[in-house]
């Protein structure tokens, strides 16, 4: 969830779930609460954004990905936030979603 829905749950049900907890921040970055190990908290790649449509799907859809093809949680969180920190840099949403080769040369490229 985004930083906006997690506060709108802690208002309507007085907190978040304890763990296994995902909040993107958008240019703040994104954290994950586990039940089973510290939070885990990623800054965001800095990039000038063009449009944001579409950057919590561009996130979700990779982080998931990412799990499914086994990486550790950090890994993955760190590729959602780069292939995110793409897909702001373009217009539209669907359009606009990086693909996989893409995500790997900026994240060879990133520091």
């Amino acid at each position: 969830m985004n930083a906006g829905e997690a506060a709108q749950m802690v208002r309507a049900f007085g907190g978040l779930p304890d763990c296994d907890v995902i909040i993107t921040k958008g240019g703040d970055g994104a954290e994950w609460h586990s039940c089973d190990a510290e939070p885990l908290i990623i800054p965001a790649f800095p990039v000038t954004p063009v449009d944001t449509t579409g950057a919590g799907d561009c996130f979700a859809g990779t982080i998931a990905a990412a799990l499914d093809a086994g990486m550790e949680r950090g890994q993955a969180l760190r590729r959602a936030a780069a292939a995110a920190a793409l897909q702001v840099t373009r217009p539209g949403a669907a359009s606009a979603m990086p693909s996989r080769a893409e995500v790997d040369q900026f994240l060879a490229n990133a520091p």
